[in-house]
């Protein structure tokens, strides 16, 4: 595991302080509204999946941290295990995001995964709107698309990591010192082009999507409007999906990056955590001393259209392989 390695051992910290960090808060969040469910609220369980898969985000990118490696030239074995969790990211990932059910006139649930997601919520607004009787998913093909990202995750992560076994001479800790990497091969520059062509075709649909609530808004305004501070929760998952596909656009058309790009993305997970574990149902589960109301989560469900669509967005967009600098590709 040759190759440069001159790393700013303050920004590698505060890299591997933002993953804890999102780690701990998903945690918490993912024990909250678990308690939640026990006293009488309605969480969805794509919720708990969203959670869980932002967790090992977090973990994979700070196994080296755990491992009492960071800062120091990692055994070949860890390297390679890491760099096997980082590709195997975007299938995970992009079924990361649908912490909801979508919305339909007669509350239709689907799980989906990024454009998966997004293509069965642009089909669940058409039948809400359709006149047609039977408007339920089986239980079956929901089944399917939360399970299918998974088994995806599983088969890439075990073929990366049959790769770097066998090409260990591929495999180092980046320049930026952040986390290991494959060199000399197309699967960055692919993992980069991938995002880039799943946040266009996200950012597509969504436009069709907009469309059709906006010409048919007092169909999902009952819906829509329980949460008030779901407008702002949108803007701010707005504002970070619009800089994953910057940063996503930066990976696809650049060989050199600075660890400030590693920066960006590792602030994505406590960010997400902070919008999604702040919600009135799972904070409720902390005032102990008052009853819960478990109105609030199916309030919170109602207005799940806008934010199941941004969340795709933001998280289909992060680059699993951040190339630091002075790193070619």
């Amino acid at each position: 595991m040759d190759g440069q390695y001159d790393p700013d051992y303050r920004q590698v910290e505060a890299f591997i302080a933002l993953q804890i960090l999102g780690g701990a808060l998903f945690v918490l969040t993912a024990l909250s509204a678990f308690i939640a469910q026990l006293r009488g609220g309605s969480r969805h369980p794509t919720f708990f999946s969203f959670c869980f898969a932002w967790v090992l985000f977090c973990v994979s990118y700070s196994l080296l941290y755990f491992a009492g490696q960071q800062g120091t030239r990692p055994e070949h074995g860890l390297c390679v295990v890491q760099s096997a969790l980082v590709y195997a990211a975007p299938p995970l990932y992009v079924r990361a995001l649908s912490p909801y059910p979508t919305l339909t006139r007669n509350d239709a649930r689907a799980s989906s995964a990024t454009i998966s997601l997004v293509t069965h919520l642009l089909l669940n607004v058409l039948l809400a709107l359709s006149r047609t009787a039977d408007k339920r998913r089986s239980s079956l093909s929901s089944a399917a698309l939360v399970l299918v990202p998974w088994v995806i995750w599983v088969a890439v992560f075990v073929g990366v990591l049959l790769f770097g076994i066998h090409h260990s001479d591929l495999v180092q800790i980046s320049p930026n010192g952040t986390f290991c990497i494959l060199t000399h091969t197309t699967l960055p520059k692919l993992t980069s082009v991938w995002a880039t062509i799943a946040s266009t075709v996200l950012v597509s649909e969504e436009a069709v999507i907009a469309i059709l609530l906006y010409r048919n808004r007092e169909v999902f305004s009952a819906g829509l409007g329980r949460n008030k501070t779901m407008a702002i929760r949108v803007g701010i998952f707005t504002a970070l999906g619009v800089a994953a596909i910057a940063v996503a656009l930066v990976y696809t058309v650049t060989q050199k990056r600075g660890v400030q790009f590693d920066l960006l993305i590792a602030a994505i997970p406590p960010s997400a955590a902070v919008i999604f574990g702040t919600q009135k149902d799972i904070l409720q589960v902390w005032v102990f001393w008052r009853k819960y109301d478990h109105t609030e989560s199916h309030a919170t469900e109602g207005s799940a259209v806008l934010t199941t669509i941004l969340s795709s967005r933001m998280t289909a967009s992060i680059p699993s392989h951040p190339v630091p600098a002075s790193q070619s590709v």
